[in-house]
């Protein structure tokens, strides 16, 4: 079940952004922007988020809940490995792959470090499409 995001969520899922392994040095300004692109999605215990072999074009950022099963995708890689259950009722943002390369190819991004830009460190995981980032069992 997925709906826009209101501005208290909004709010809700730039910090859960922010607590997830793809964004956690991603800027304040890329944070609300990836927000705004964000599907928030609902899945009841025992609903399968996704199955193995569906098409990986989603990242899954867990906002509350946990899951059973996680993935990483590899580069190249366009359907799903395997299938990722709510163990309990679970709030994710669902961001599309497509959408999220195609923003941080229009913005302009700063470096986190001397060593690499928040553009590699997000799209080094953008090729794990479809992983489940947050609470997993």
């Amino acid at each position: 079940m997925e709906a826009a995001l209101s501005v208290g969520a909004t709010n809700g899922a730039i910090a859960a952004l922010r607590e997830s392994t793809p964004f956690r040095d991603v800027t304040e300004a890329l944070l609300q922007r990836i927000a705004a692109i964000a599907r928030p999605a609902r899945y009841g215990a025992g609903a399968r988020v996704y199955s193995a072999g569906e098409i990986a074009d989603d990242l899954f950022v867990a906002v509350s809940g946990r899951v059973f099963g996680c993935e990483g995708l590899l580069l190249g890689q366009n359907q799903r490995l395997s299938s990722v259950t709510a163990a309990e009722p679970i709030e994710v943002l669902r961001i599309n792959a497509d959408q999220l390369v195609g923003l941080l190819e229009s913005e302009p991004l700063e470096r986190v470090d001397d060593a690499g830009g928040v553009a590699g460190s997000v799209v080094d995981h953008v090729d794990h499409a479809g992983s489940v980032y947050g609470r997993v069992s």
